[in-house]
């Protein structure tokens, strides 16, 4: 198996966001972060809510696996898992053998090195958290904040220049006073 195709079984089974590199019809490379809401074997596509990181855009998109030029799994992201998908992968491999070669032998890996992960001690590094500013709990009706389209842009490009500038593959998480 691929690293895309490691990438992707990642996303579906853990339920998180992906970054991908993706050659578009215009033949020009664009970079998204996708959560994946299914898989068109037929066509060999995913179903994927898409941000477009160039210019904010978000909505479905049907994304051709063999146009994906590198998937990275985005640590720290959550995006609701299809239970319909993965149990149909984990009842037909065969259907998935194409995608997913190696599927048993990913999940052991995977649980190993969570294990190796988790075997540390507990600790909080304050450079793991970046501060909202403007926002406290007051901002909050019933545990909800909506962003408008401005606050959301610059929450994401704030996101992506502080990534950038550190060198990290490792999201911070997002913090805010209490």
């Amino acid at each position: 198996m691929n690293d895309i195709n490691r990438a992707i079984f990642r996303a579906v089974h853990e339920g998180k966001w992906l970054c991908i590199s993706y050659r578009n019809k215009a033949e020009s490379v664009k970079t998204y972060w996708i959560g994946i809401k299914d898989i068109d074997l037929r066509l060999n596509r995913l179903i994927v809510n898409g941000l477009r990181l160039s210019d904010n855009q978000l909505g479905e998109l049907k994304i051709y696996i063999s146009r994906i030029l590198s998937a990275s799994v985005i640590e720290g992201t959550y995006c609701e898992i299809n239970q319909e998908l993965t149990e149909n992968i984990r009842q037909n491999p065969s259907l998935y053998h194409e995608l997913f070669e190696h599927a048993p032998n990913l999940k052991i890996l995977n649980y190993l090195a969570d294990c190796y992960r988790m075997d540390t001690s507990p600790y909080i590094d304050e450079l793991d958290y970046t501060l909202i500013k403007q926002l406290d709990i007051n901002s909050f009706t019933d545990g909800e904040y909506d962003l408008s389209d401005a606050q959301f842009a610059e929450l994401v490009t704030g996101f992506q220049r502080e990534n950038k500038k550190h060198n990290e593959r490792k999201l911070k998480n997002l913090a805010f006073n209490v």
